[in-house]
């Protein structure tokens, strides 16, 4: 059953076409057609934004910023500012999920519209990254902090806000499968290519610093 709405999928894409090559497929499969699905090439040397286009998929486009390094946070909110204006929801998926259920975003909206609750895979298994939220609220927190550097604490921050505004975080379920990686495919597009500094790093940042390009009133 598809529901009333729209949803905007969206993910960033920089040397892990091998990956958006094996999951985005997955998710144009999904029922109905309340949905698109936004590819952020962030300065991609892969070029997905090209592969996007050349899907030639009515529900898939391509968002282009030219960058050298790689801000997750930064690519993530410049996805949300190009969705669609008649979209509602967002869905942040990372570039190596798969959805393995063609209701998976239709199951998991309903959770979000019975109020009360955001979706994620963090603490859960599988698509740590990825989170299903209102529009509204996503734009009431100002979206990623762009402050993070590196590796880690970028989704942690931004569930945390959310759950200070009073909303319930919830857990993805059914449908959803993290391709296997190393963690040479997650730093090498970052300076610091150790994890756990890095971590460690960003966690202090965000307790002093909050950076967005989202506007107040978005």
């Amino acid at each position: 059953m598809e529901l009333e709405g729209f949803v905007s999928i969206i993910t960033t894409c920089k040397g892990r076409m091998h990956h958006l090559e094996e999951a985005l497929p997955t998710w144009t499969t999904q029922v109905g057609d309340n949905y698109e699905i936004i590819v952020v090439d962030y300065g991609d040397p892969d070029k997905s934004g090209d592969y996007a286009e050349e899907l030639n998929h009515p529900r898939v486009r391509a968002v282009r910023h030219d960058a050298e390094g790689f801000n997750l946070s930064h690519a993530r909110n410049l996805g949300a500012l190009s969705a669609s204006p008649k979209a509602d929801t967002f869905l942040f998926m990372d570039a190596d999920a798969l959805m393995t259920n063609d209701s998976f975003v239709n199951y998991h909206r309903q959770k979000v519209m019975e109020g009360g609750a955001f979706v994620t895979g963090w603490g859960f298994g599988d698509g740590t990254g990825c989170c299903m939220v209102w529009r509204e609220l996503f734009s009431r927190v100002r979206g990623y902090n762009e402050v993070v550097d590196g590796w880690g604490f970028d989704d942690v921050d931004f569930y945390w806000r959310i759950e200070a505004q009073g909303f319930e975080q919830r857990a993805f379920h059914n449908g959803i499968k993290t391709i296997k990686h190393d963690d040479e495919d997650r730093v090498r597009f970052y300076q610091n290519k150790n994890l756990h500094k890095t971590n460690k790093r960003n966690h202090r940042l965000i307790q002093r610093t909050f950076v967005s390009c989202i506007p107040e009133k978005f």
